[in-house]
């Protein structure tokens, strides 16, 4: 039968909920989404006053609807805390105009008020015959190496030699989206002067890319960009005597890894330089920091299985966990040492608790296991 004008013109609707900023830290939230006829809603999550949401993307399908409609009609946004039915928050968007099937300004920012603080909720929002491949493309699993730090200060290079204690205390922090993760660091007998490595692969598991960015509305407040930094620290005895910002991601840039080992999994590598200063006079070089990114396709991700969202466990009680890790091979055992951390409100540290098990596992696959997969990718082994 004939095409009509109308029939040609419709296009798939994909909204897609990645951040929520401003947020009172040490409760949970879900973001919900009502357009065209339909309502989805994220996990919950915890807030360390900046909460991300990675959801399946192929949820966030909200069908198929003309540009017309597209930019006629809100999309209505509800905040919910601690996994409550009724909102404490309701906002709106309008989708303006589209750029190569995204929709402008992006991210989309929705404002509300939230226990009497400015709270923004990012999301982007695709109308395109192929908007979920869209989503998809802005998905990766990413791991973090840190490859070395160079101590540049000649006066904090004598304390950390002349002190074994000082220089076993190094730590590097890696602070994310409100978020402070902890990696050893060592003396490297590599190069001129004080220079540092780490020997952990940090492993951030699926990220999206726009959550990344800052969005340039010019909105936010001084606050809410500094929840939104990505940067790195150097601590020393417990206190942080460098830091630096890392630049503006280029991910496009990711080059394929040259290791035999990696080539099967699609890896690629992407290598970031950050200069680092004194917290107390910014102009004040310390150091530098390189580390390396590793990127992956999401379907070869290392994340949580279950639990994956904000969960309430009953003391006394046995629970069963479920993880991945990208490469895994359920021929071959791997020693896994498992461990609690206590999430604090303030800043979001990431505090080792007396808790741990050491365990010796081989992945398998698990049939009526809900993976969470981020996109299509295939079922992965999963570690129990």
């Amino acid at each position: 039968s004939a095409l009509t004008i109308t029939d040609i013109s419709m296009r798939k609707a994909a909204i897609y909920p990645f951040r929520v900023v401003g947020l009172p830290a040490g409760k949970t939230y879900a973001v919900g989404v009502n357009f065209n006829g339909v309502s989805k809603w994220t996990s919950s999550q915890y807030s360390s006053g900046m909460t991300d949401f990675l959801n399946n993307i192929e949820k966030w399908n909200f069908g198929s609807i003309s540009q017309e409609s597209l930019l006629g009609q809100p999309i209505r946004v509800a905040l919910m805390e601690e996994g409550k039915q009724k909102p404490i928050a309701t906002g709106e968007v309008m989708c303006s105009n589209t750029v190569n099937g995204i929709c402008e300004p992006s991210p989309s920012e929705v404002r509300v008020n939230v226990d009497g603080q400015d709270v923004i909720i990012h999301l982007t929002i695709v109308w395109a015959d192929n908007a979920m491949n869209i989503l998809e493309s802005k998905m990766r699993a990413v791991s973090l190496l840190f490859k070395k730090l160079v101590v540049a200060d000649s006066g904090l290079a004598q304390t950390m030699t002349s002190s074994p204690t000082s220089m076993s205390s190094a730590e590097v922090l890696f602070h994310r989206n409100g978020h402070t993760y902890t990696m050893p660091a060592v003396r490297s007998n590599q190069g001129s002067g004080l220079v540092l490595t780490g020997r952990d692969l940090l492993e951030l598991g699926p990220q999206y890319l726009d959550g990344w960015r800052k969005p340039g509305a010019g909105q936010e407040t001084a606050a809410q960009l500094r929840l939104m930094d990505t940067a790195i620290s150097l601590a020393v005895n417990g206190e942080v005597v460098a830091t630096g910002l890392l630049p503006e991601i280029a991910w496009d840039a990711a080059r394929p890894s040259t290791n035999v080992d990696d080539m099967h999994m699609g890896l690629e590598e992407l290598p970031i330089n950050v200069e680092l200063y004194s917290p107390r006079d910014k102009t004040q070089v310390v150091g530098s920091a390189s580390i390396t990114m590793d990127v992956v396709h999401p379907a070869k991700s290392a994340y949580w299985i279950d639990p994956f969202e904000d969960s309430a466990l009953v003391a006394q009680r046995t629970y069963t966990f479920h993880w991945t890790t990208h490469g895994a091979d359920p021929a071959t055992s791997i020693a896994f040492t498992l461990s609690a951390k206590e999430v604090k409100p303030e800043g979001g540290l990431l505090v080792p608790t007396s808790w741990r098990r050491n365990v010796t596992l081989s992945c398998k696959a698990i049939p009526n296991l809900n993976y969470h997969r981020y996109n299509g990718g295939e079922q992965q082994c999963a570690f129990t």
